[in-house]
């Protein structure tokens, strides 16, 4: 595990970088906040208390500090208001909120997260219960992509096991967060209801989601670099299958950055075939300060 993380870290050229830890002193970024501090790098602590708990919160928030403190590591915490971040969305978005702030302020291109291989299998079980296409099944990536690809995972090849495994043998005490047994949460109710009943008829079930994930993201990368190599596809849109124009219009959304499903995919989609021989184009918003221009020559991206 320690051999991993730092072959993670030179493999992206981080090792000698200022680093930022998103850190919650439960198992999976204790074992990593430890591993980091052996191998000498330059790393912050920073911690979001969501404020769902109460005091068991504010005992988290001031654990992470003391654990910090022993090591030597810069911590950096902040508390959320009573009414902010209330549901799993709602976190999750306030938490990247937090870490992107952190990055700016803290002048650094890299925020680790710890997330692990057991955490990828259920990502993609519940991206595949919802709904998801191809590219949503490559799972949790080992950096994110788009506009801001500050987020690393340098655990995600490592088990859940060997995490408490490392935790036990170097004497490390984590946060355990009482709500991560609640399973009126859906990462929770998959933790511990759905994936169970799976290893009953597949004992290596998360092994099994992770090989897709795997598989998935070479397929997307083929798509990727075919899409890379076409003549004016934009200009030549009007020419392509169904298929090929909801890929096309897909990667605009991811190239920029902007939210999408399947429903805002199709209302473009729609909207460019219903203006495809209009002179001169027409075009419709897809966020702020950008549309697309759709017309007899093809579409066209419009920032302004």
């Amino acid at each position: 595990m320690f051999q991993a993380v730092k072959d993670f870290l030179c493999k992206h050229g981080l090792l000698d970088k200022k680093l930022l830890l998103a850190f919650s002193g439960g198992w999976d970024s204790m074992c990593l906040l430890d591993i980091l501090v052996k191998l000498g790098a330059d790393v912050t602590a920073i911690h979001l208390n969501h404020n769902w708990r109460g005091d068991e919160s504010l005992a988290e928030a001031d654990a992470c500090g003391n654990f910090c403190r022993q090591l030597g590591v810069e911590f950096y915490c902040e508390t959320l208001a009573d009414d902010v971040a209330k549901t799993e969305t709602a976190a999750r978005e306030a938490r990247y909120e937090f870490f992107e702030r952190c990055a700016a302020d803290f002048k650094t291109a890299a925020v680790l997260t710890a997330h692990n291989y057991d955490d990828n299998a259920e990502t993609l079980m519940q991206r595949i219960i919802k709904g998801t296409g191809t590219r949503g099944l490559r799972g949790i990536e080992e950096r994110r992509e788009g506009t801001n690809a500050i987020f690393y995972r340098p655990l995600l090849g490592t088990g859940r096991e060997q995490i408490e495994q490392y935790a036990g043998a170097n004497n490390l005490t984590p946060n355990e967060d009482s709500s991560n047994s609640d399973t009126k949460y859906n990462r929770n109710f998959v933790r511990h209801k759905v994936l169970p009943l799976l290893k009953e008829i597949n004992p290596d079930v998360v092994k099994s989601l992770n090989s897709l994930s795997q598989l998935a993201a070479f397929d997307n990368q083929i798509i990727d670099e075919y899409l890379a190599a076409l003549k004016d596809p934009l200009k030549n849109f009007h020419t392509f299958s169904p298929a090929m124009k909801s890929r096309l219009i897909y990667k605009i959304f991811t190239d920029n950055g902007i939210d999408y499903d399947r429903t805002r995919i199709n209302i473009i989609l729609d909207f460019i075939e219903e203006n495809k021989n209009s002179k001169p184009a027409k075009k419709v918003s897809v966020t702020t300060g950008m549309w697309i221009a759709a017309g007899a020559g093809g579409i066209e991206v419009i920032r302004g």
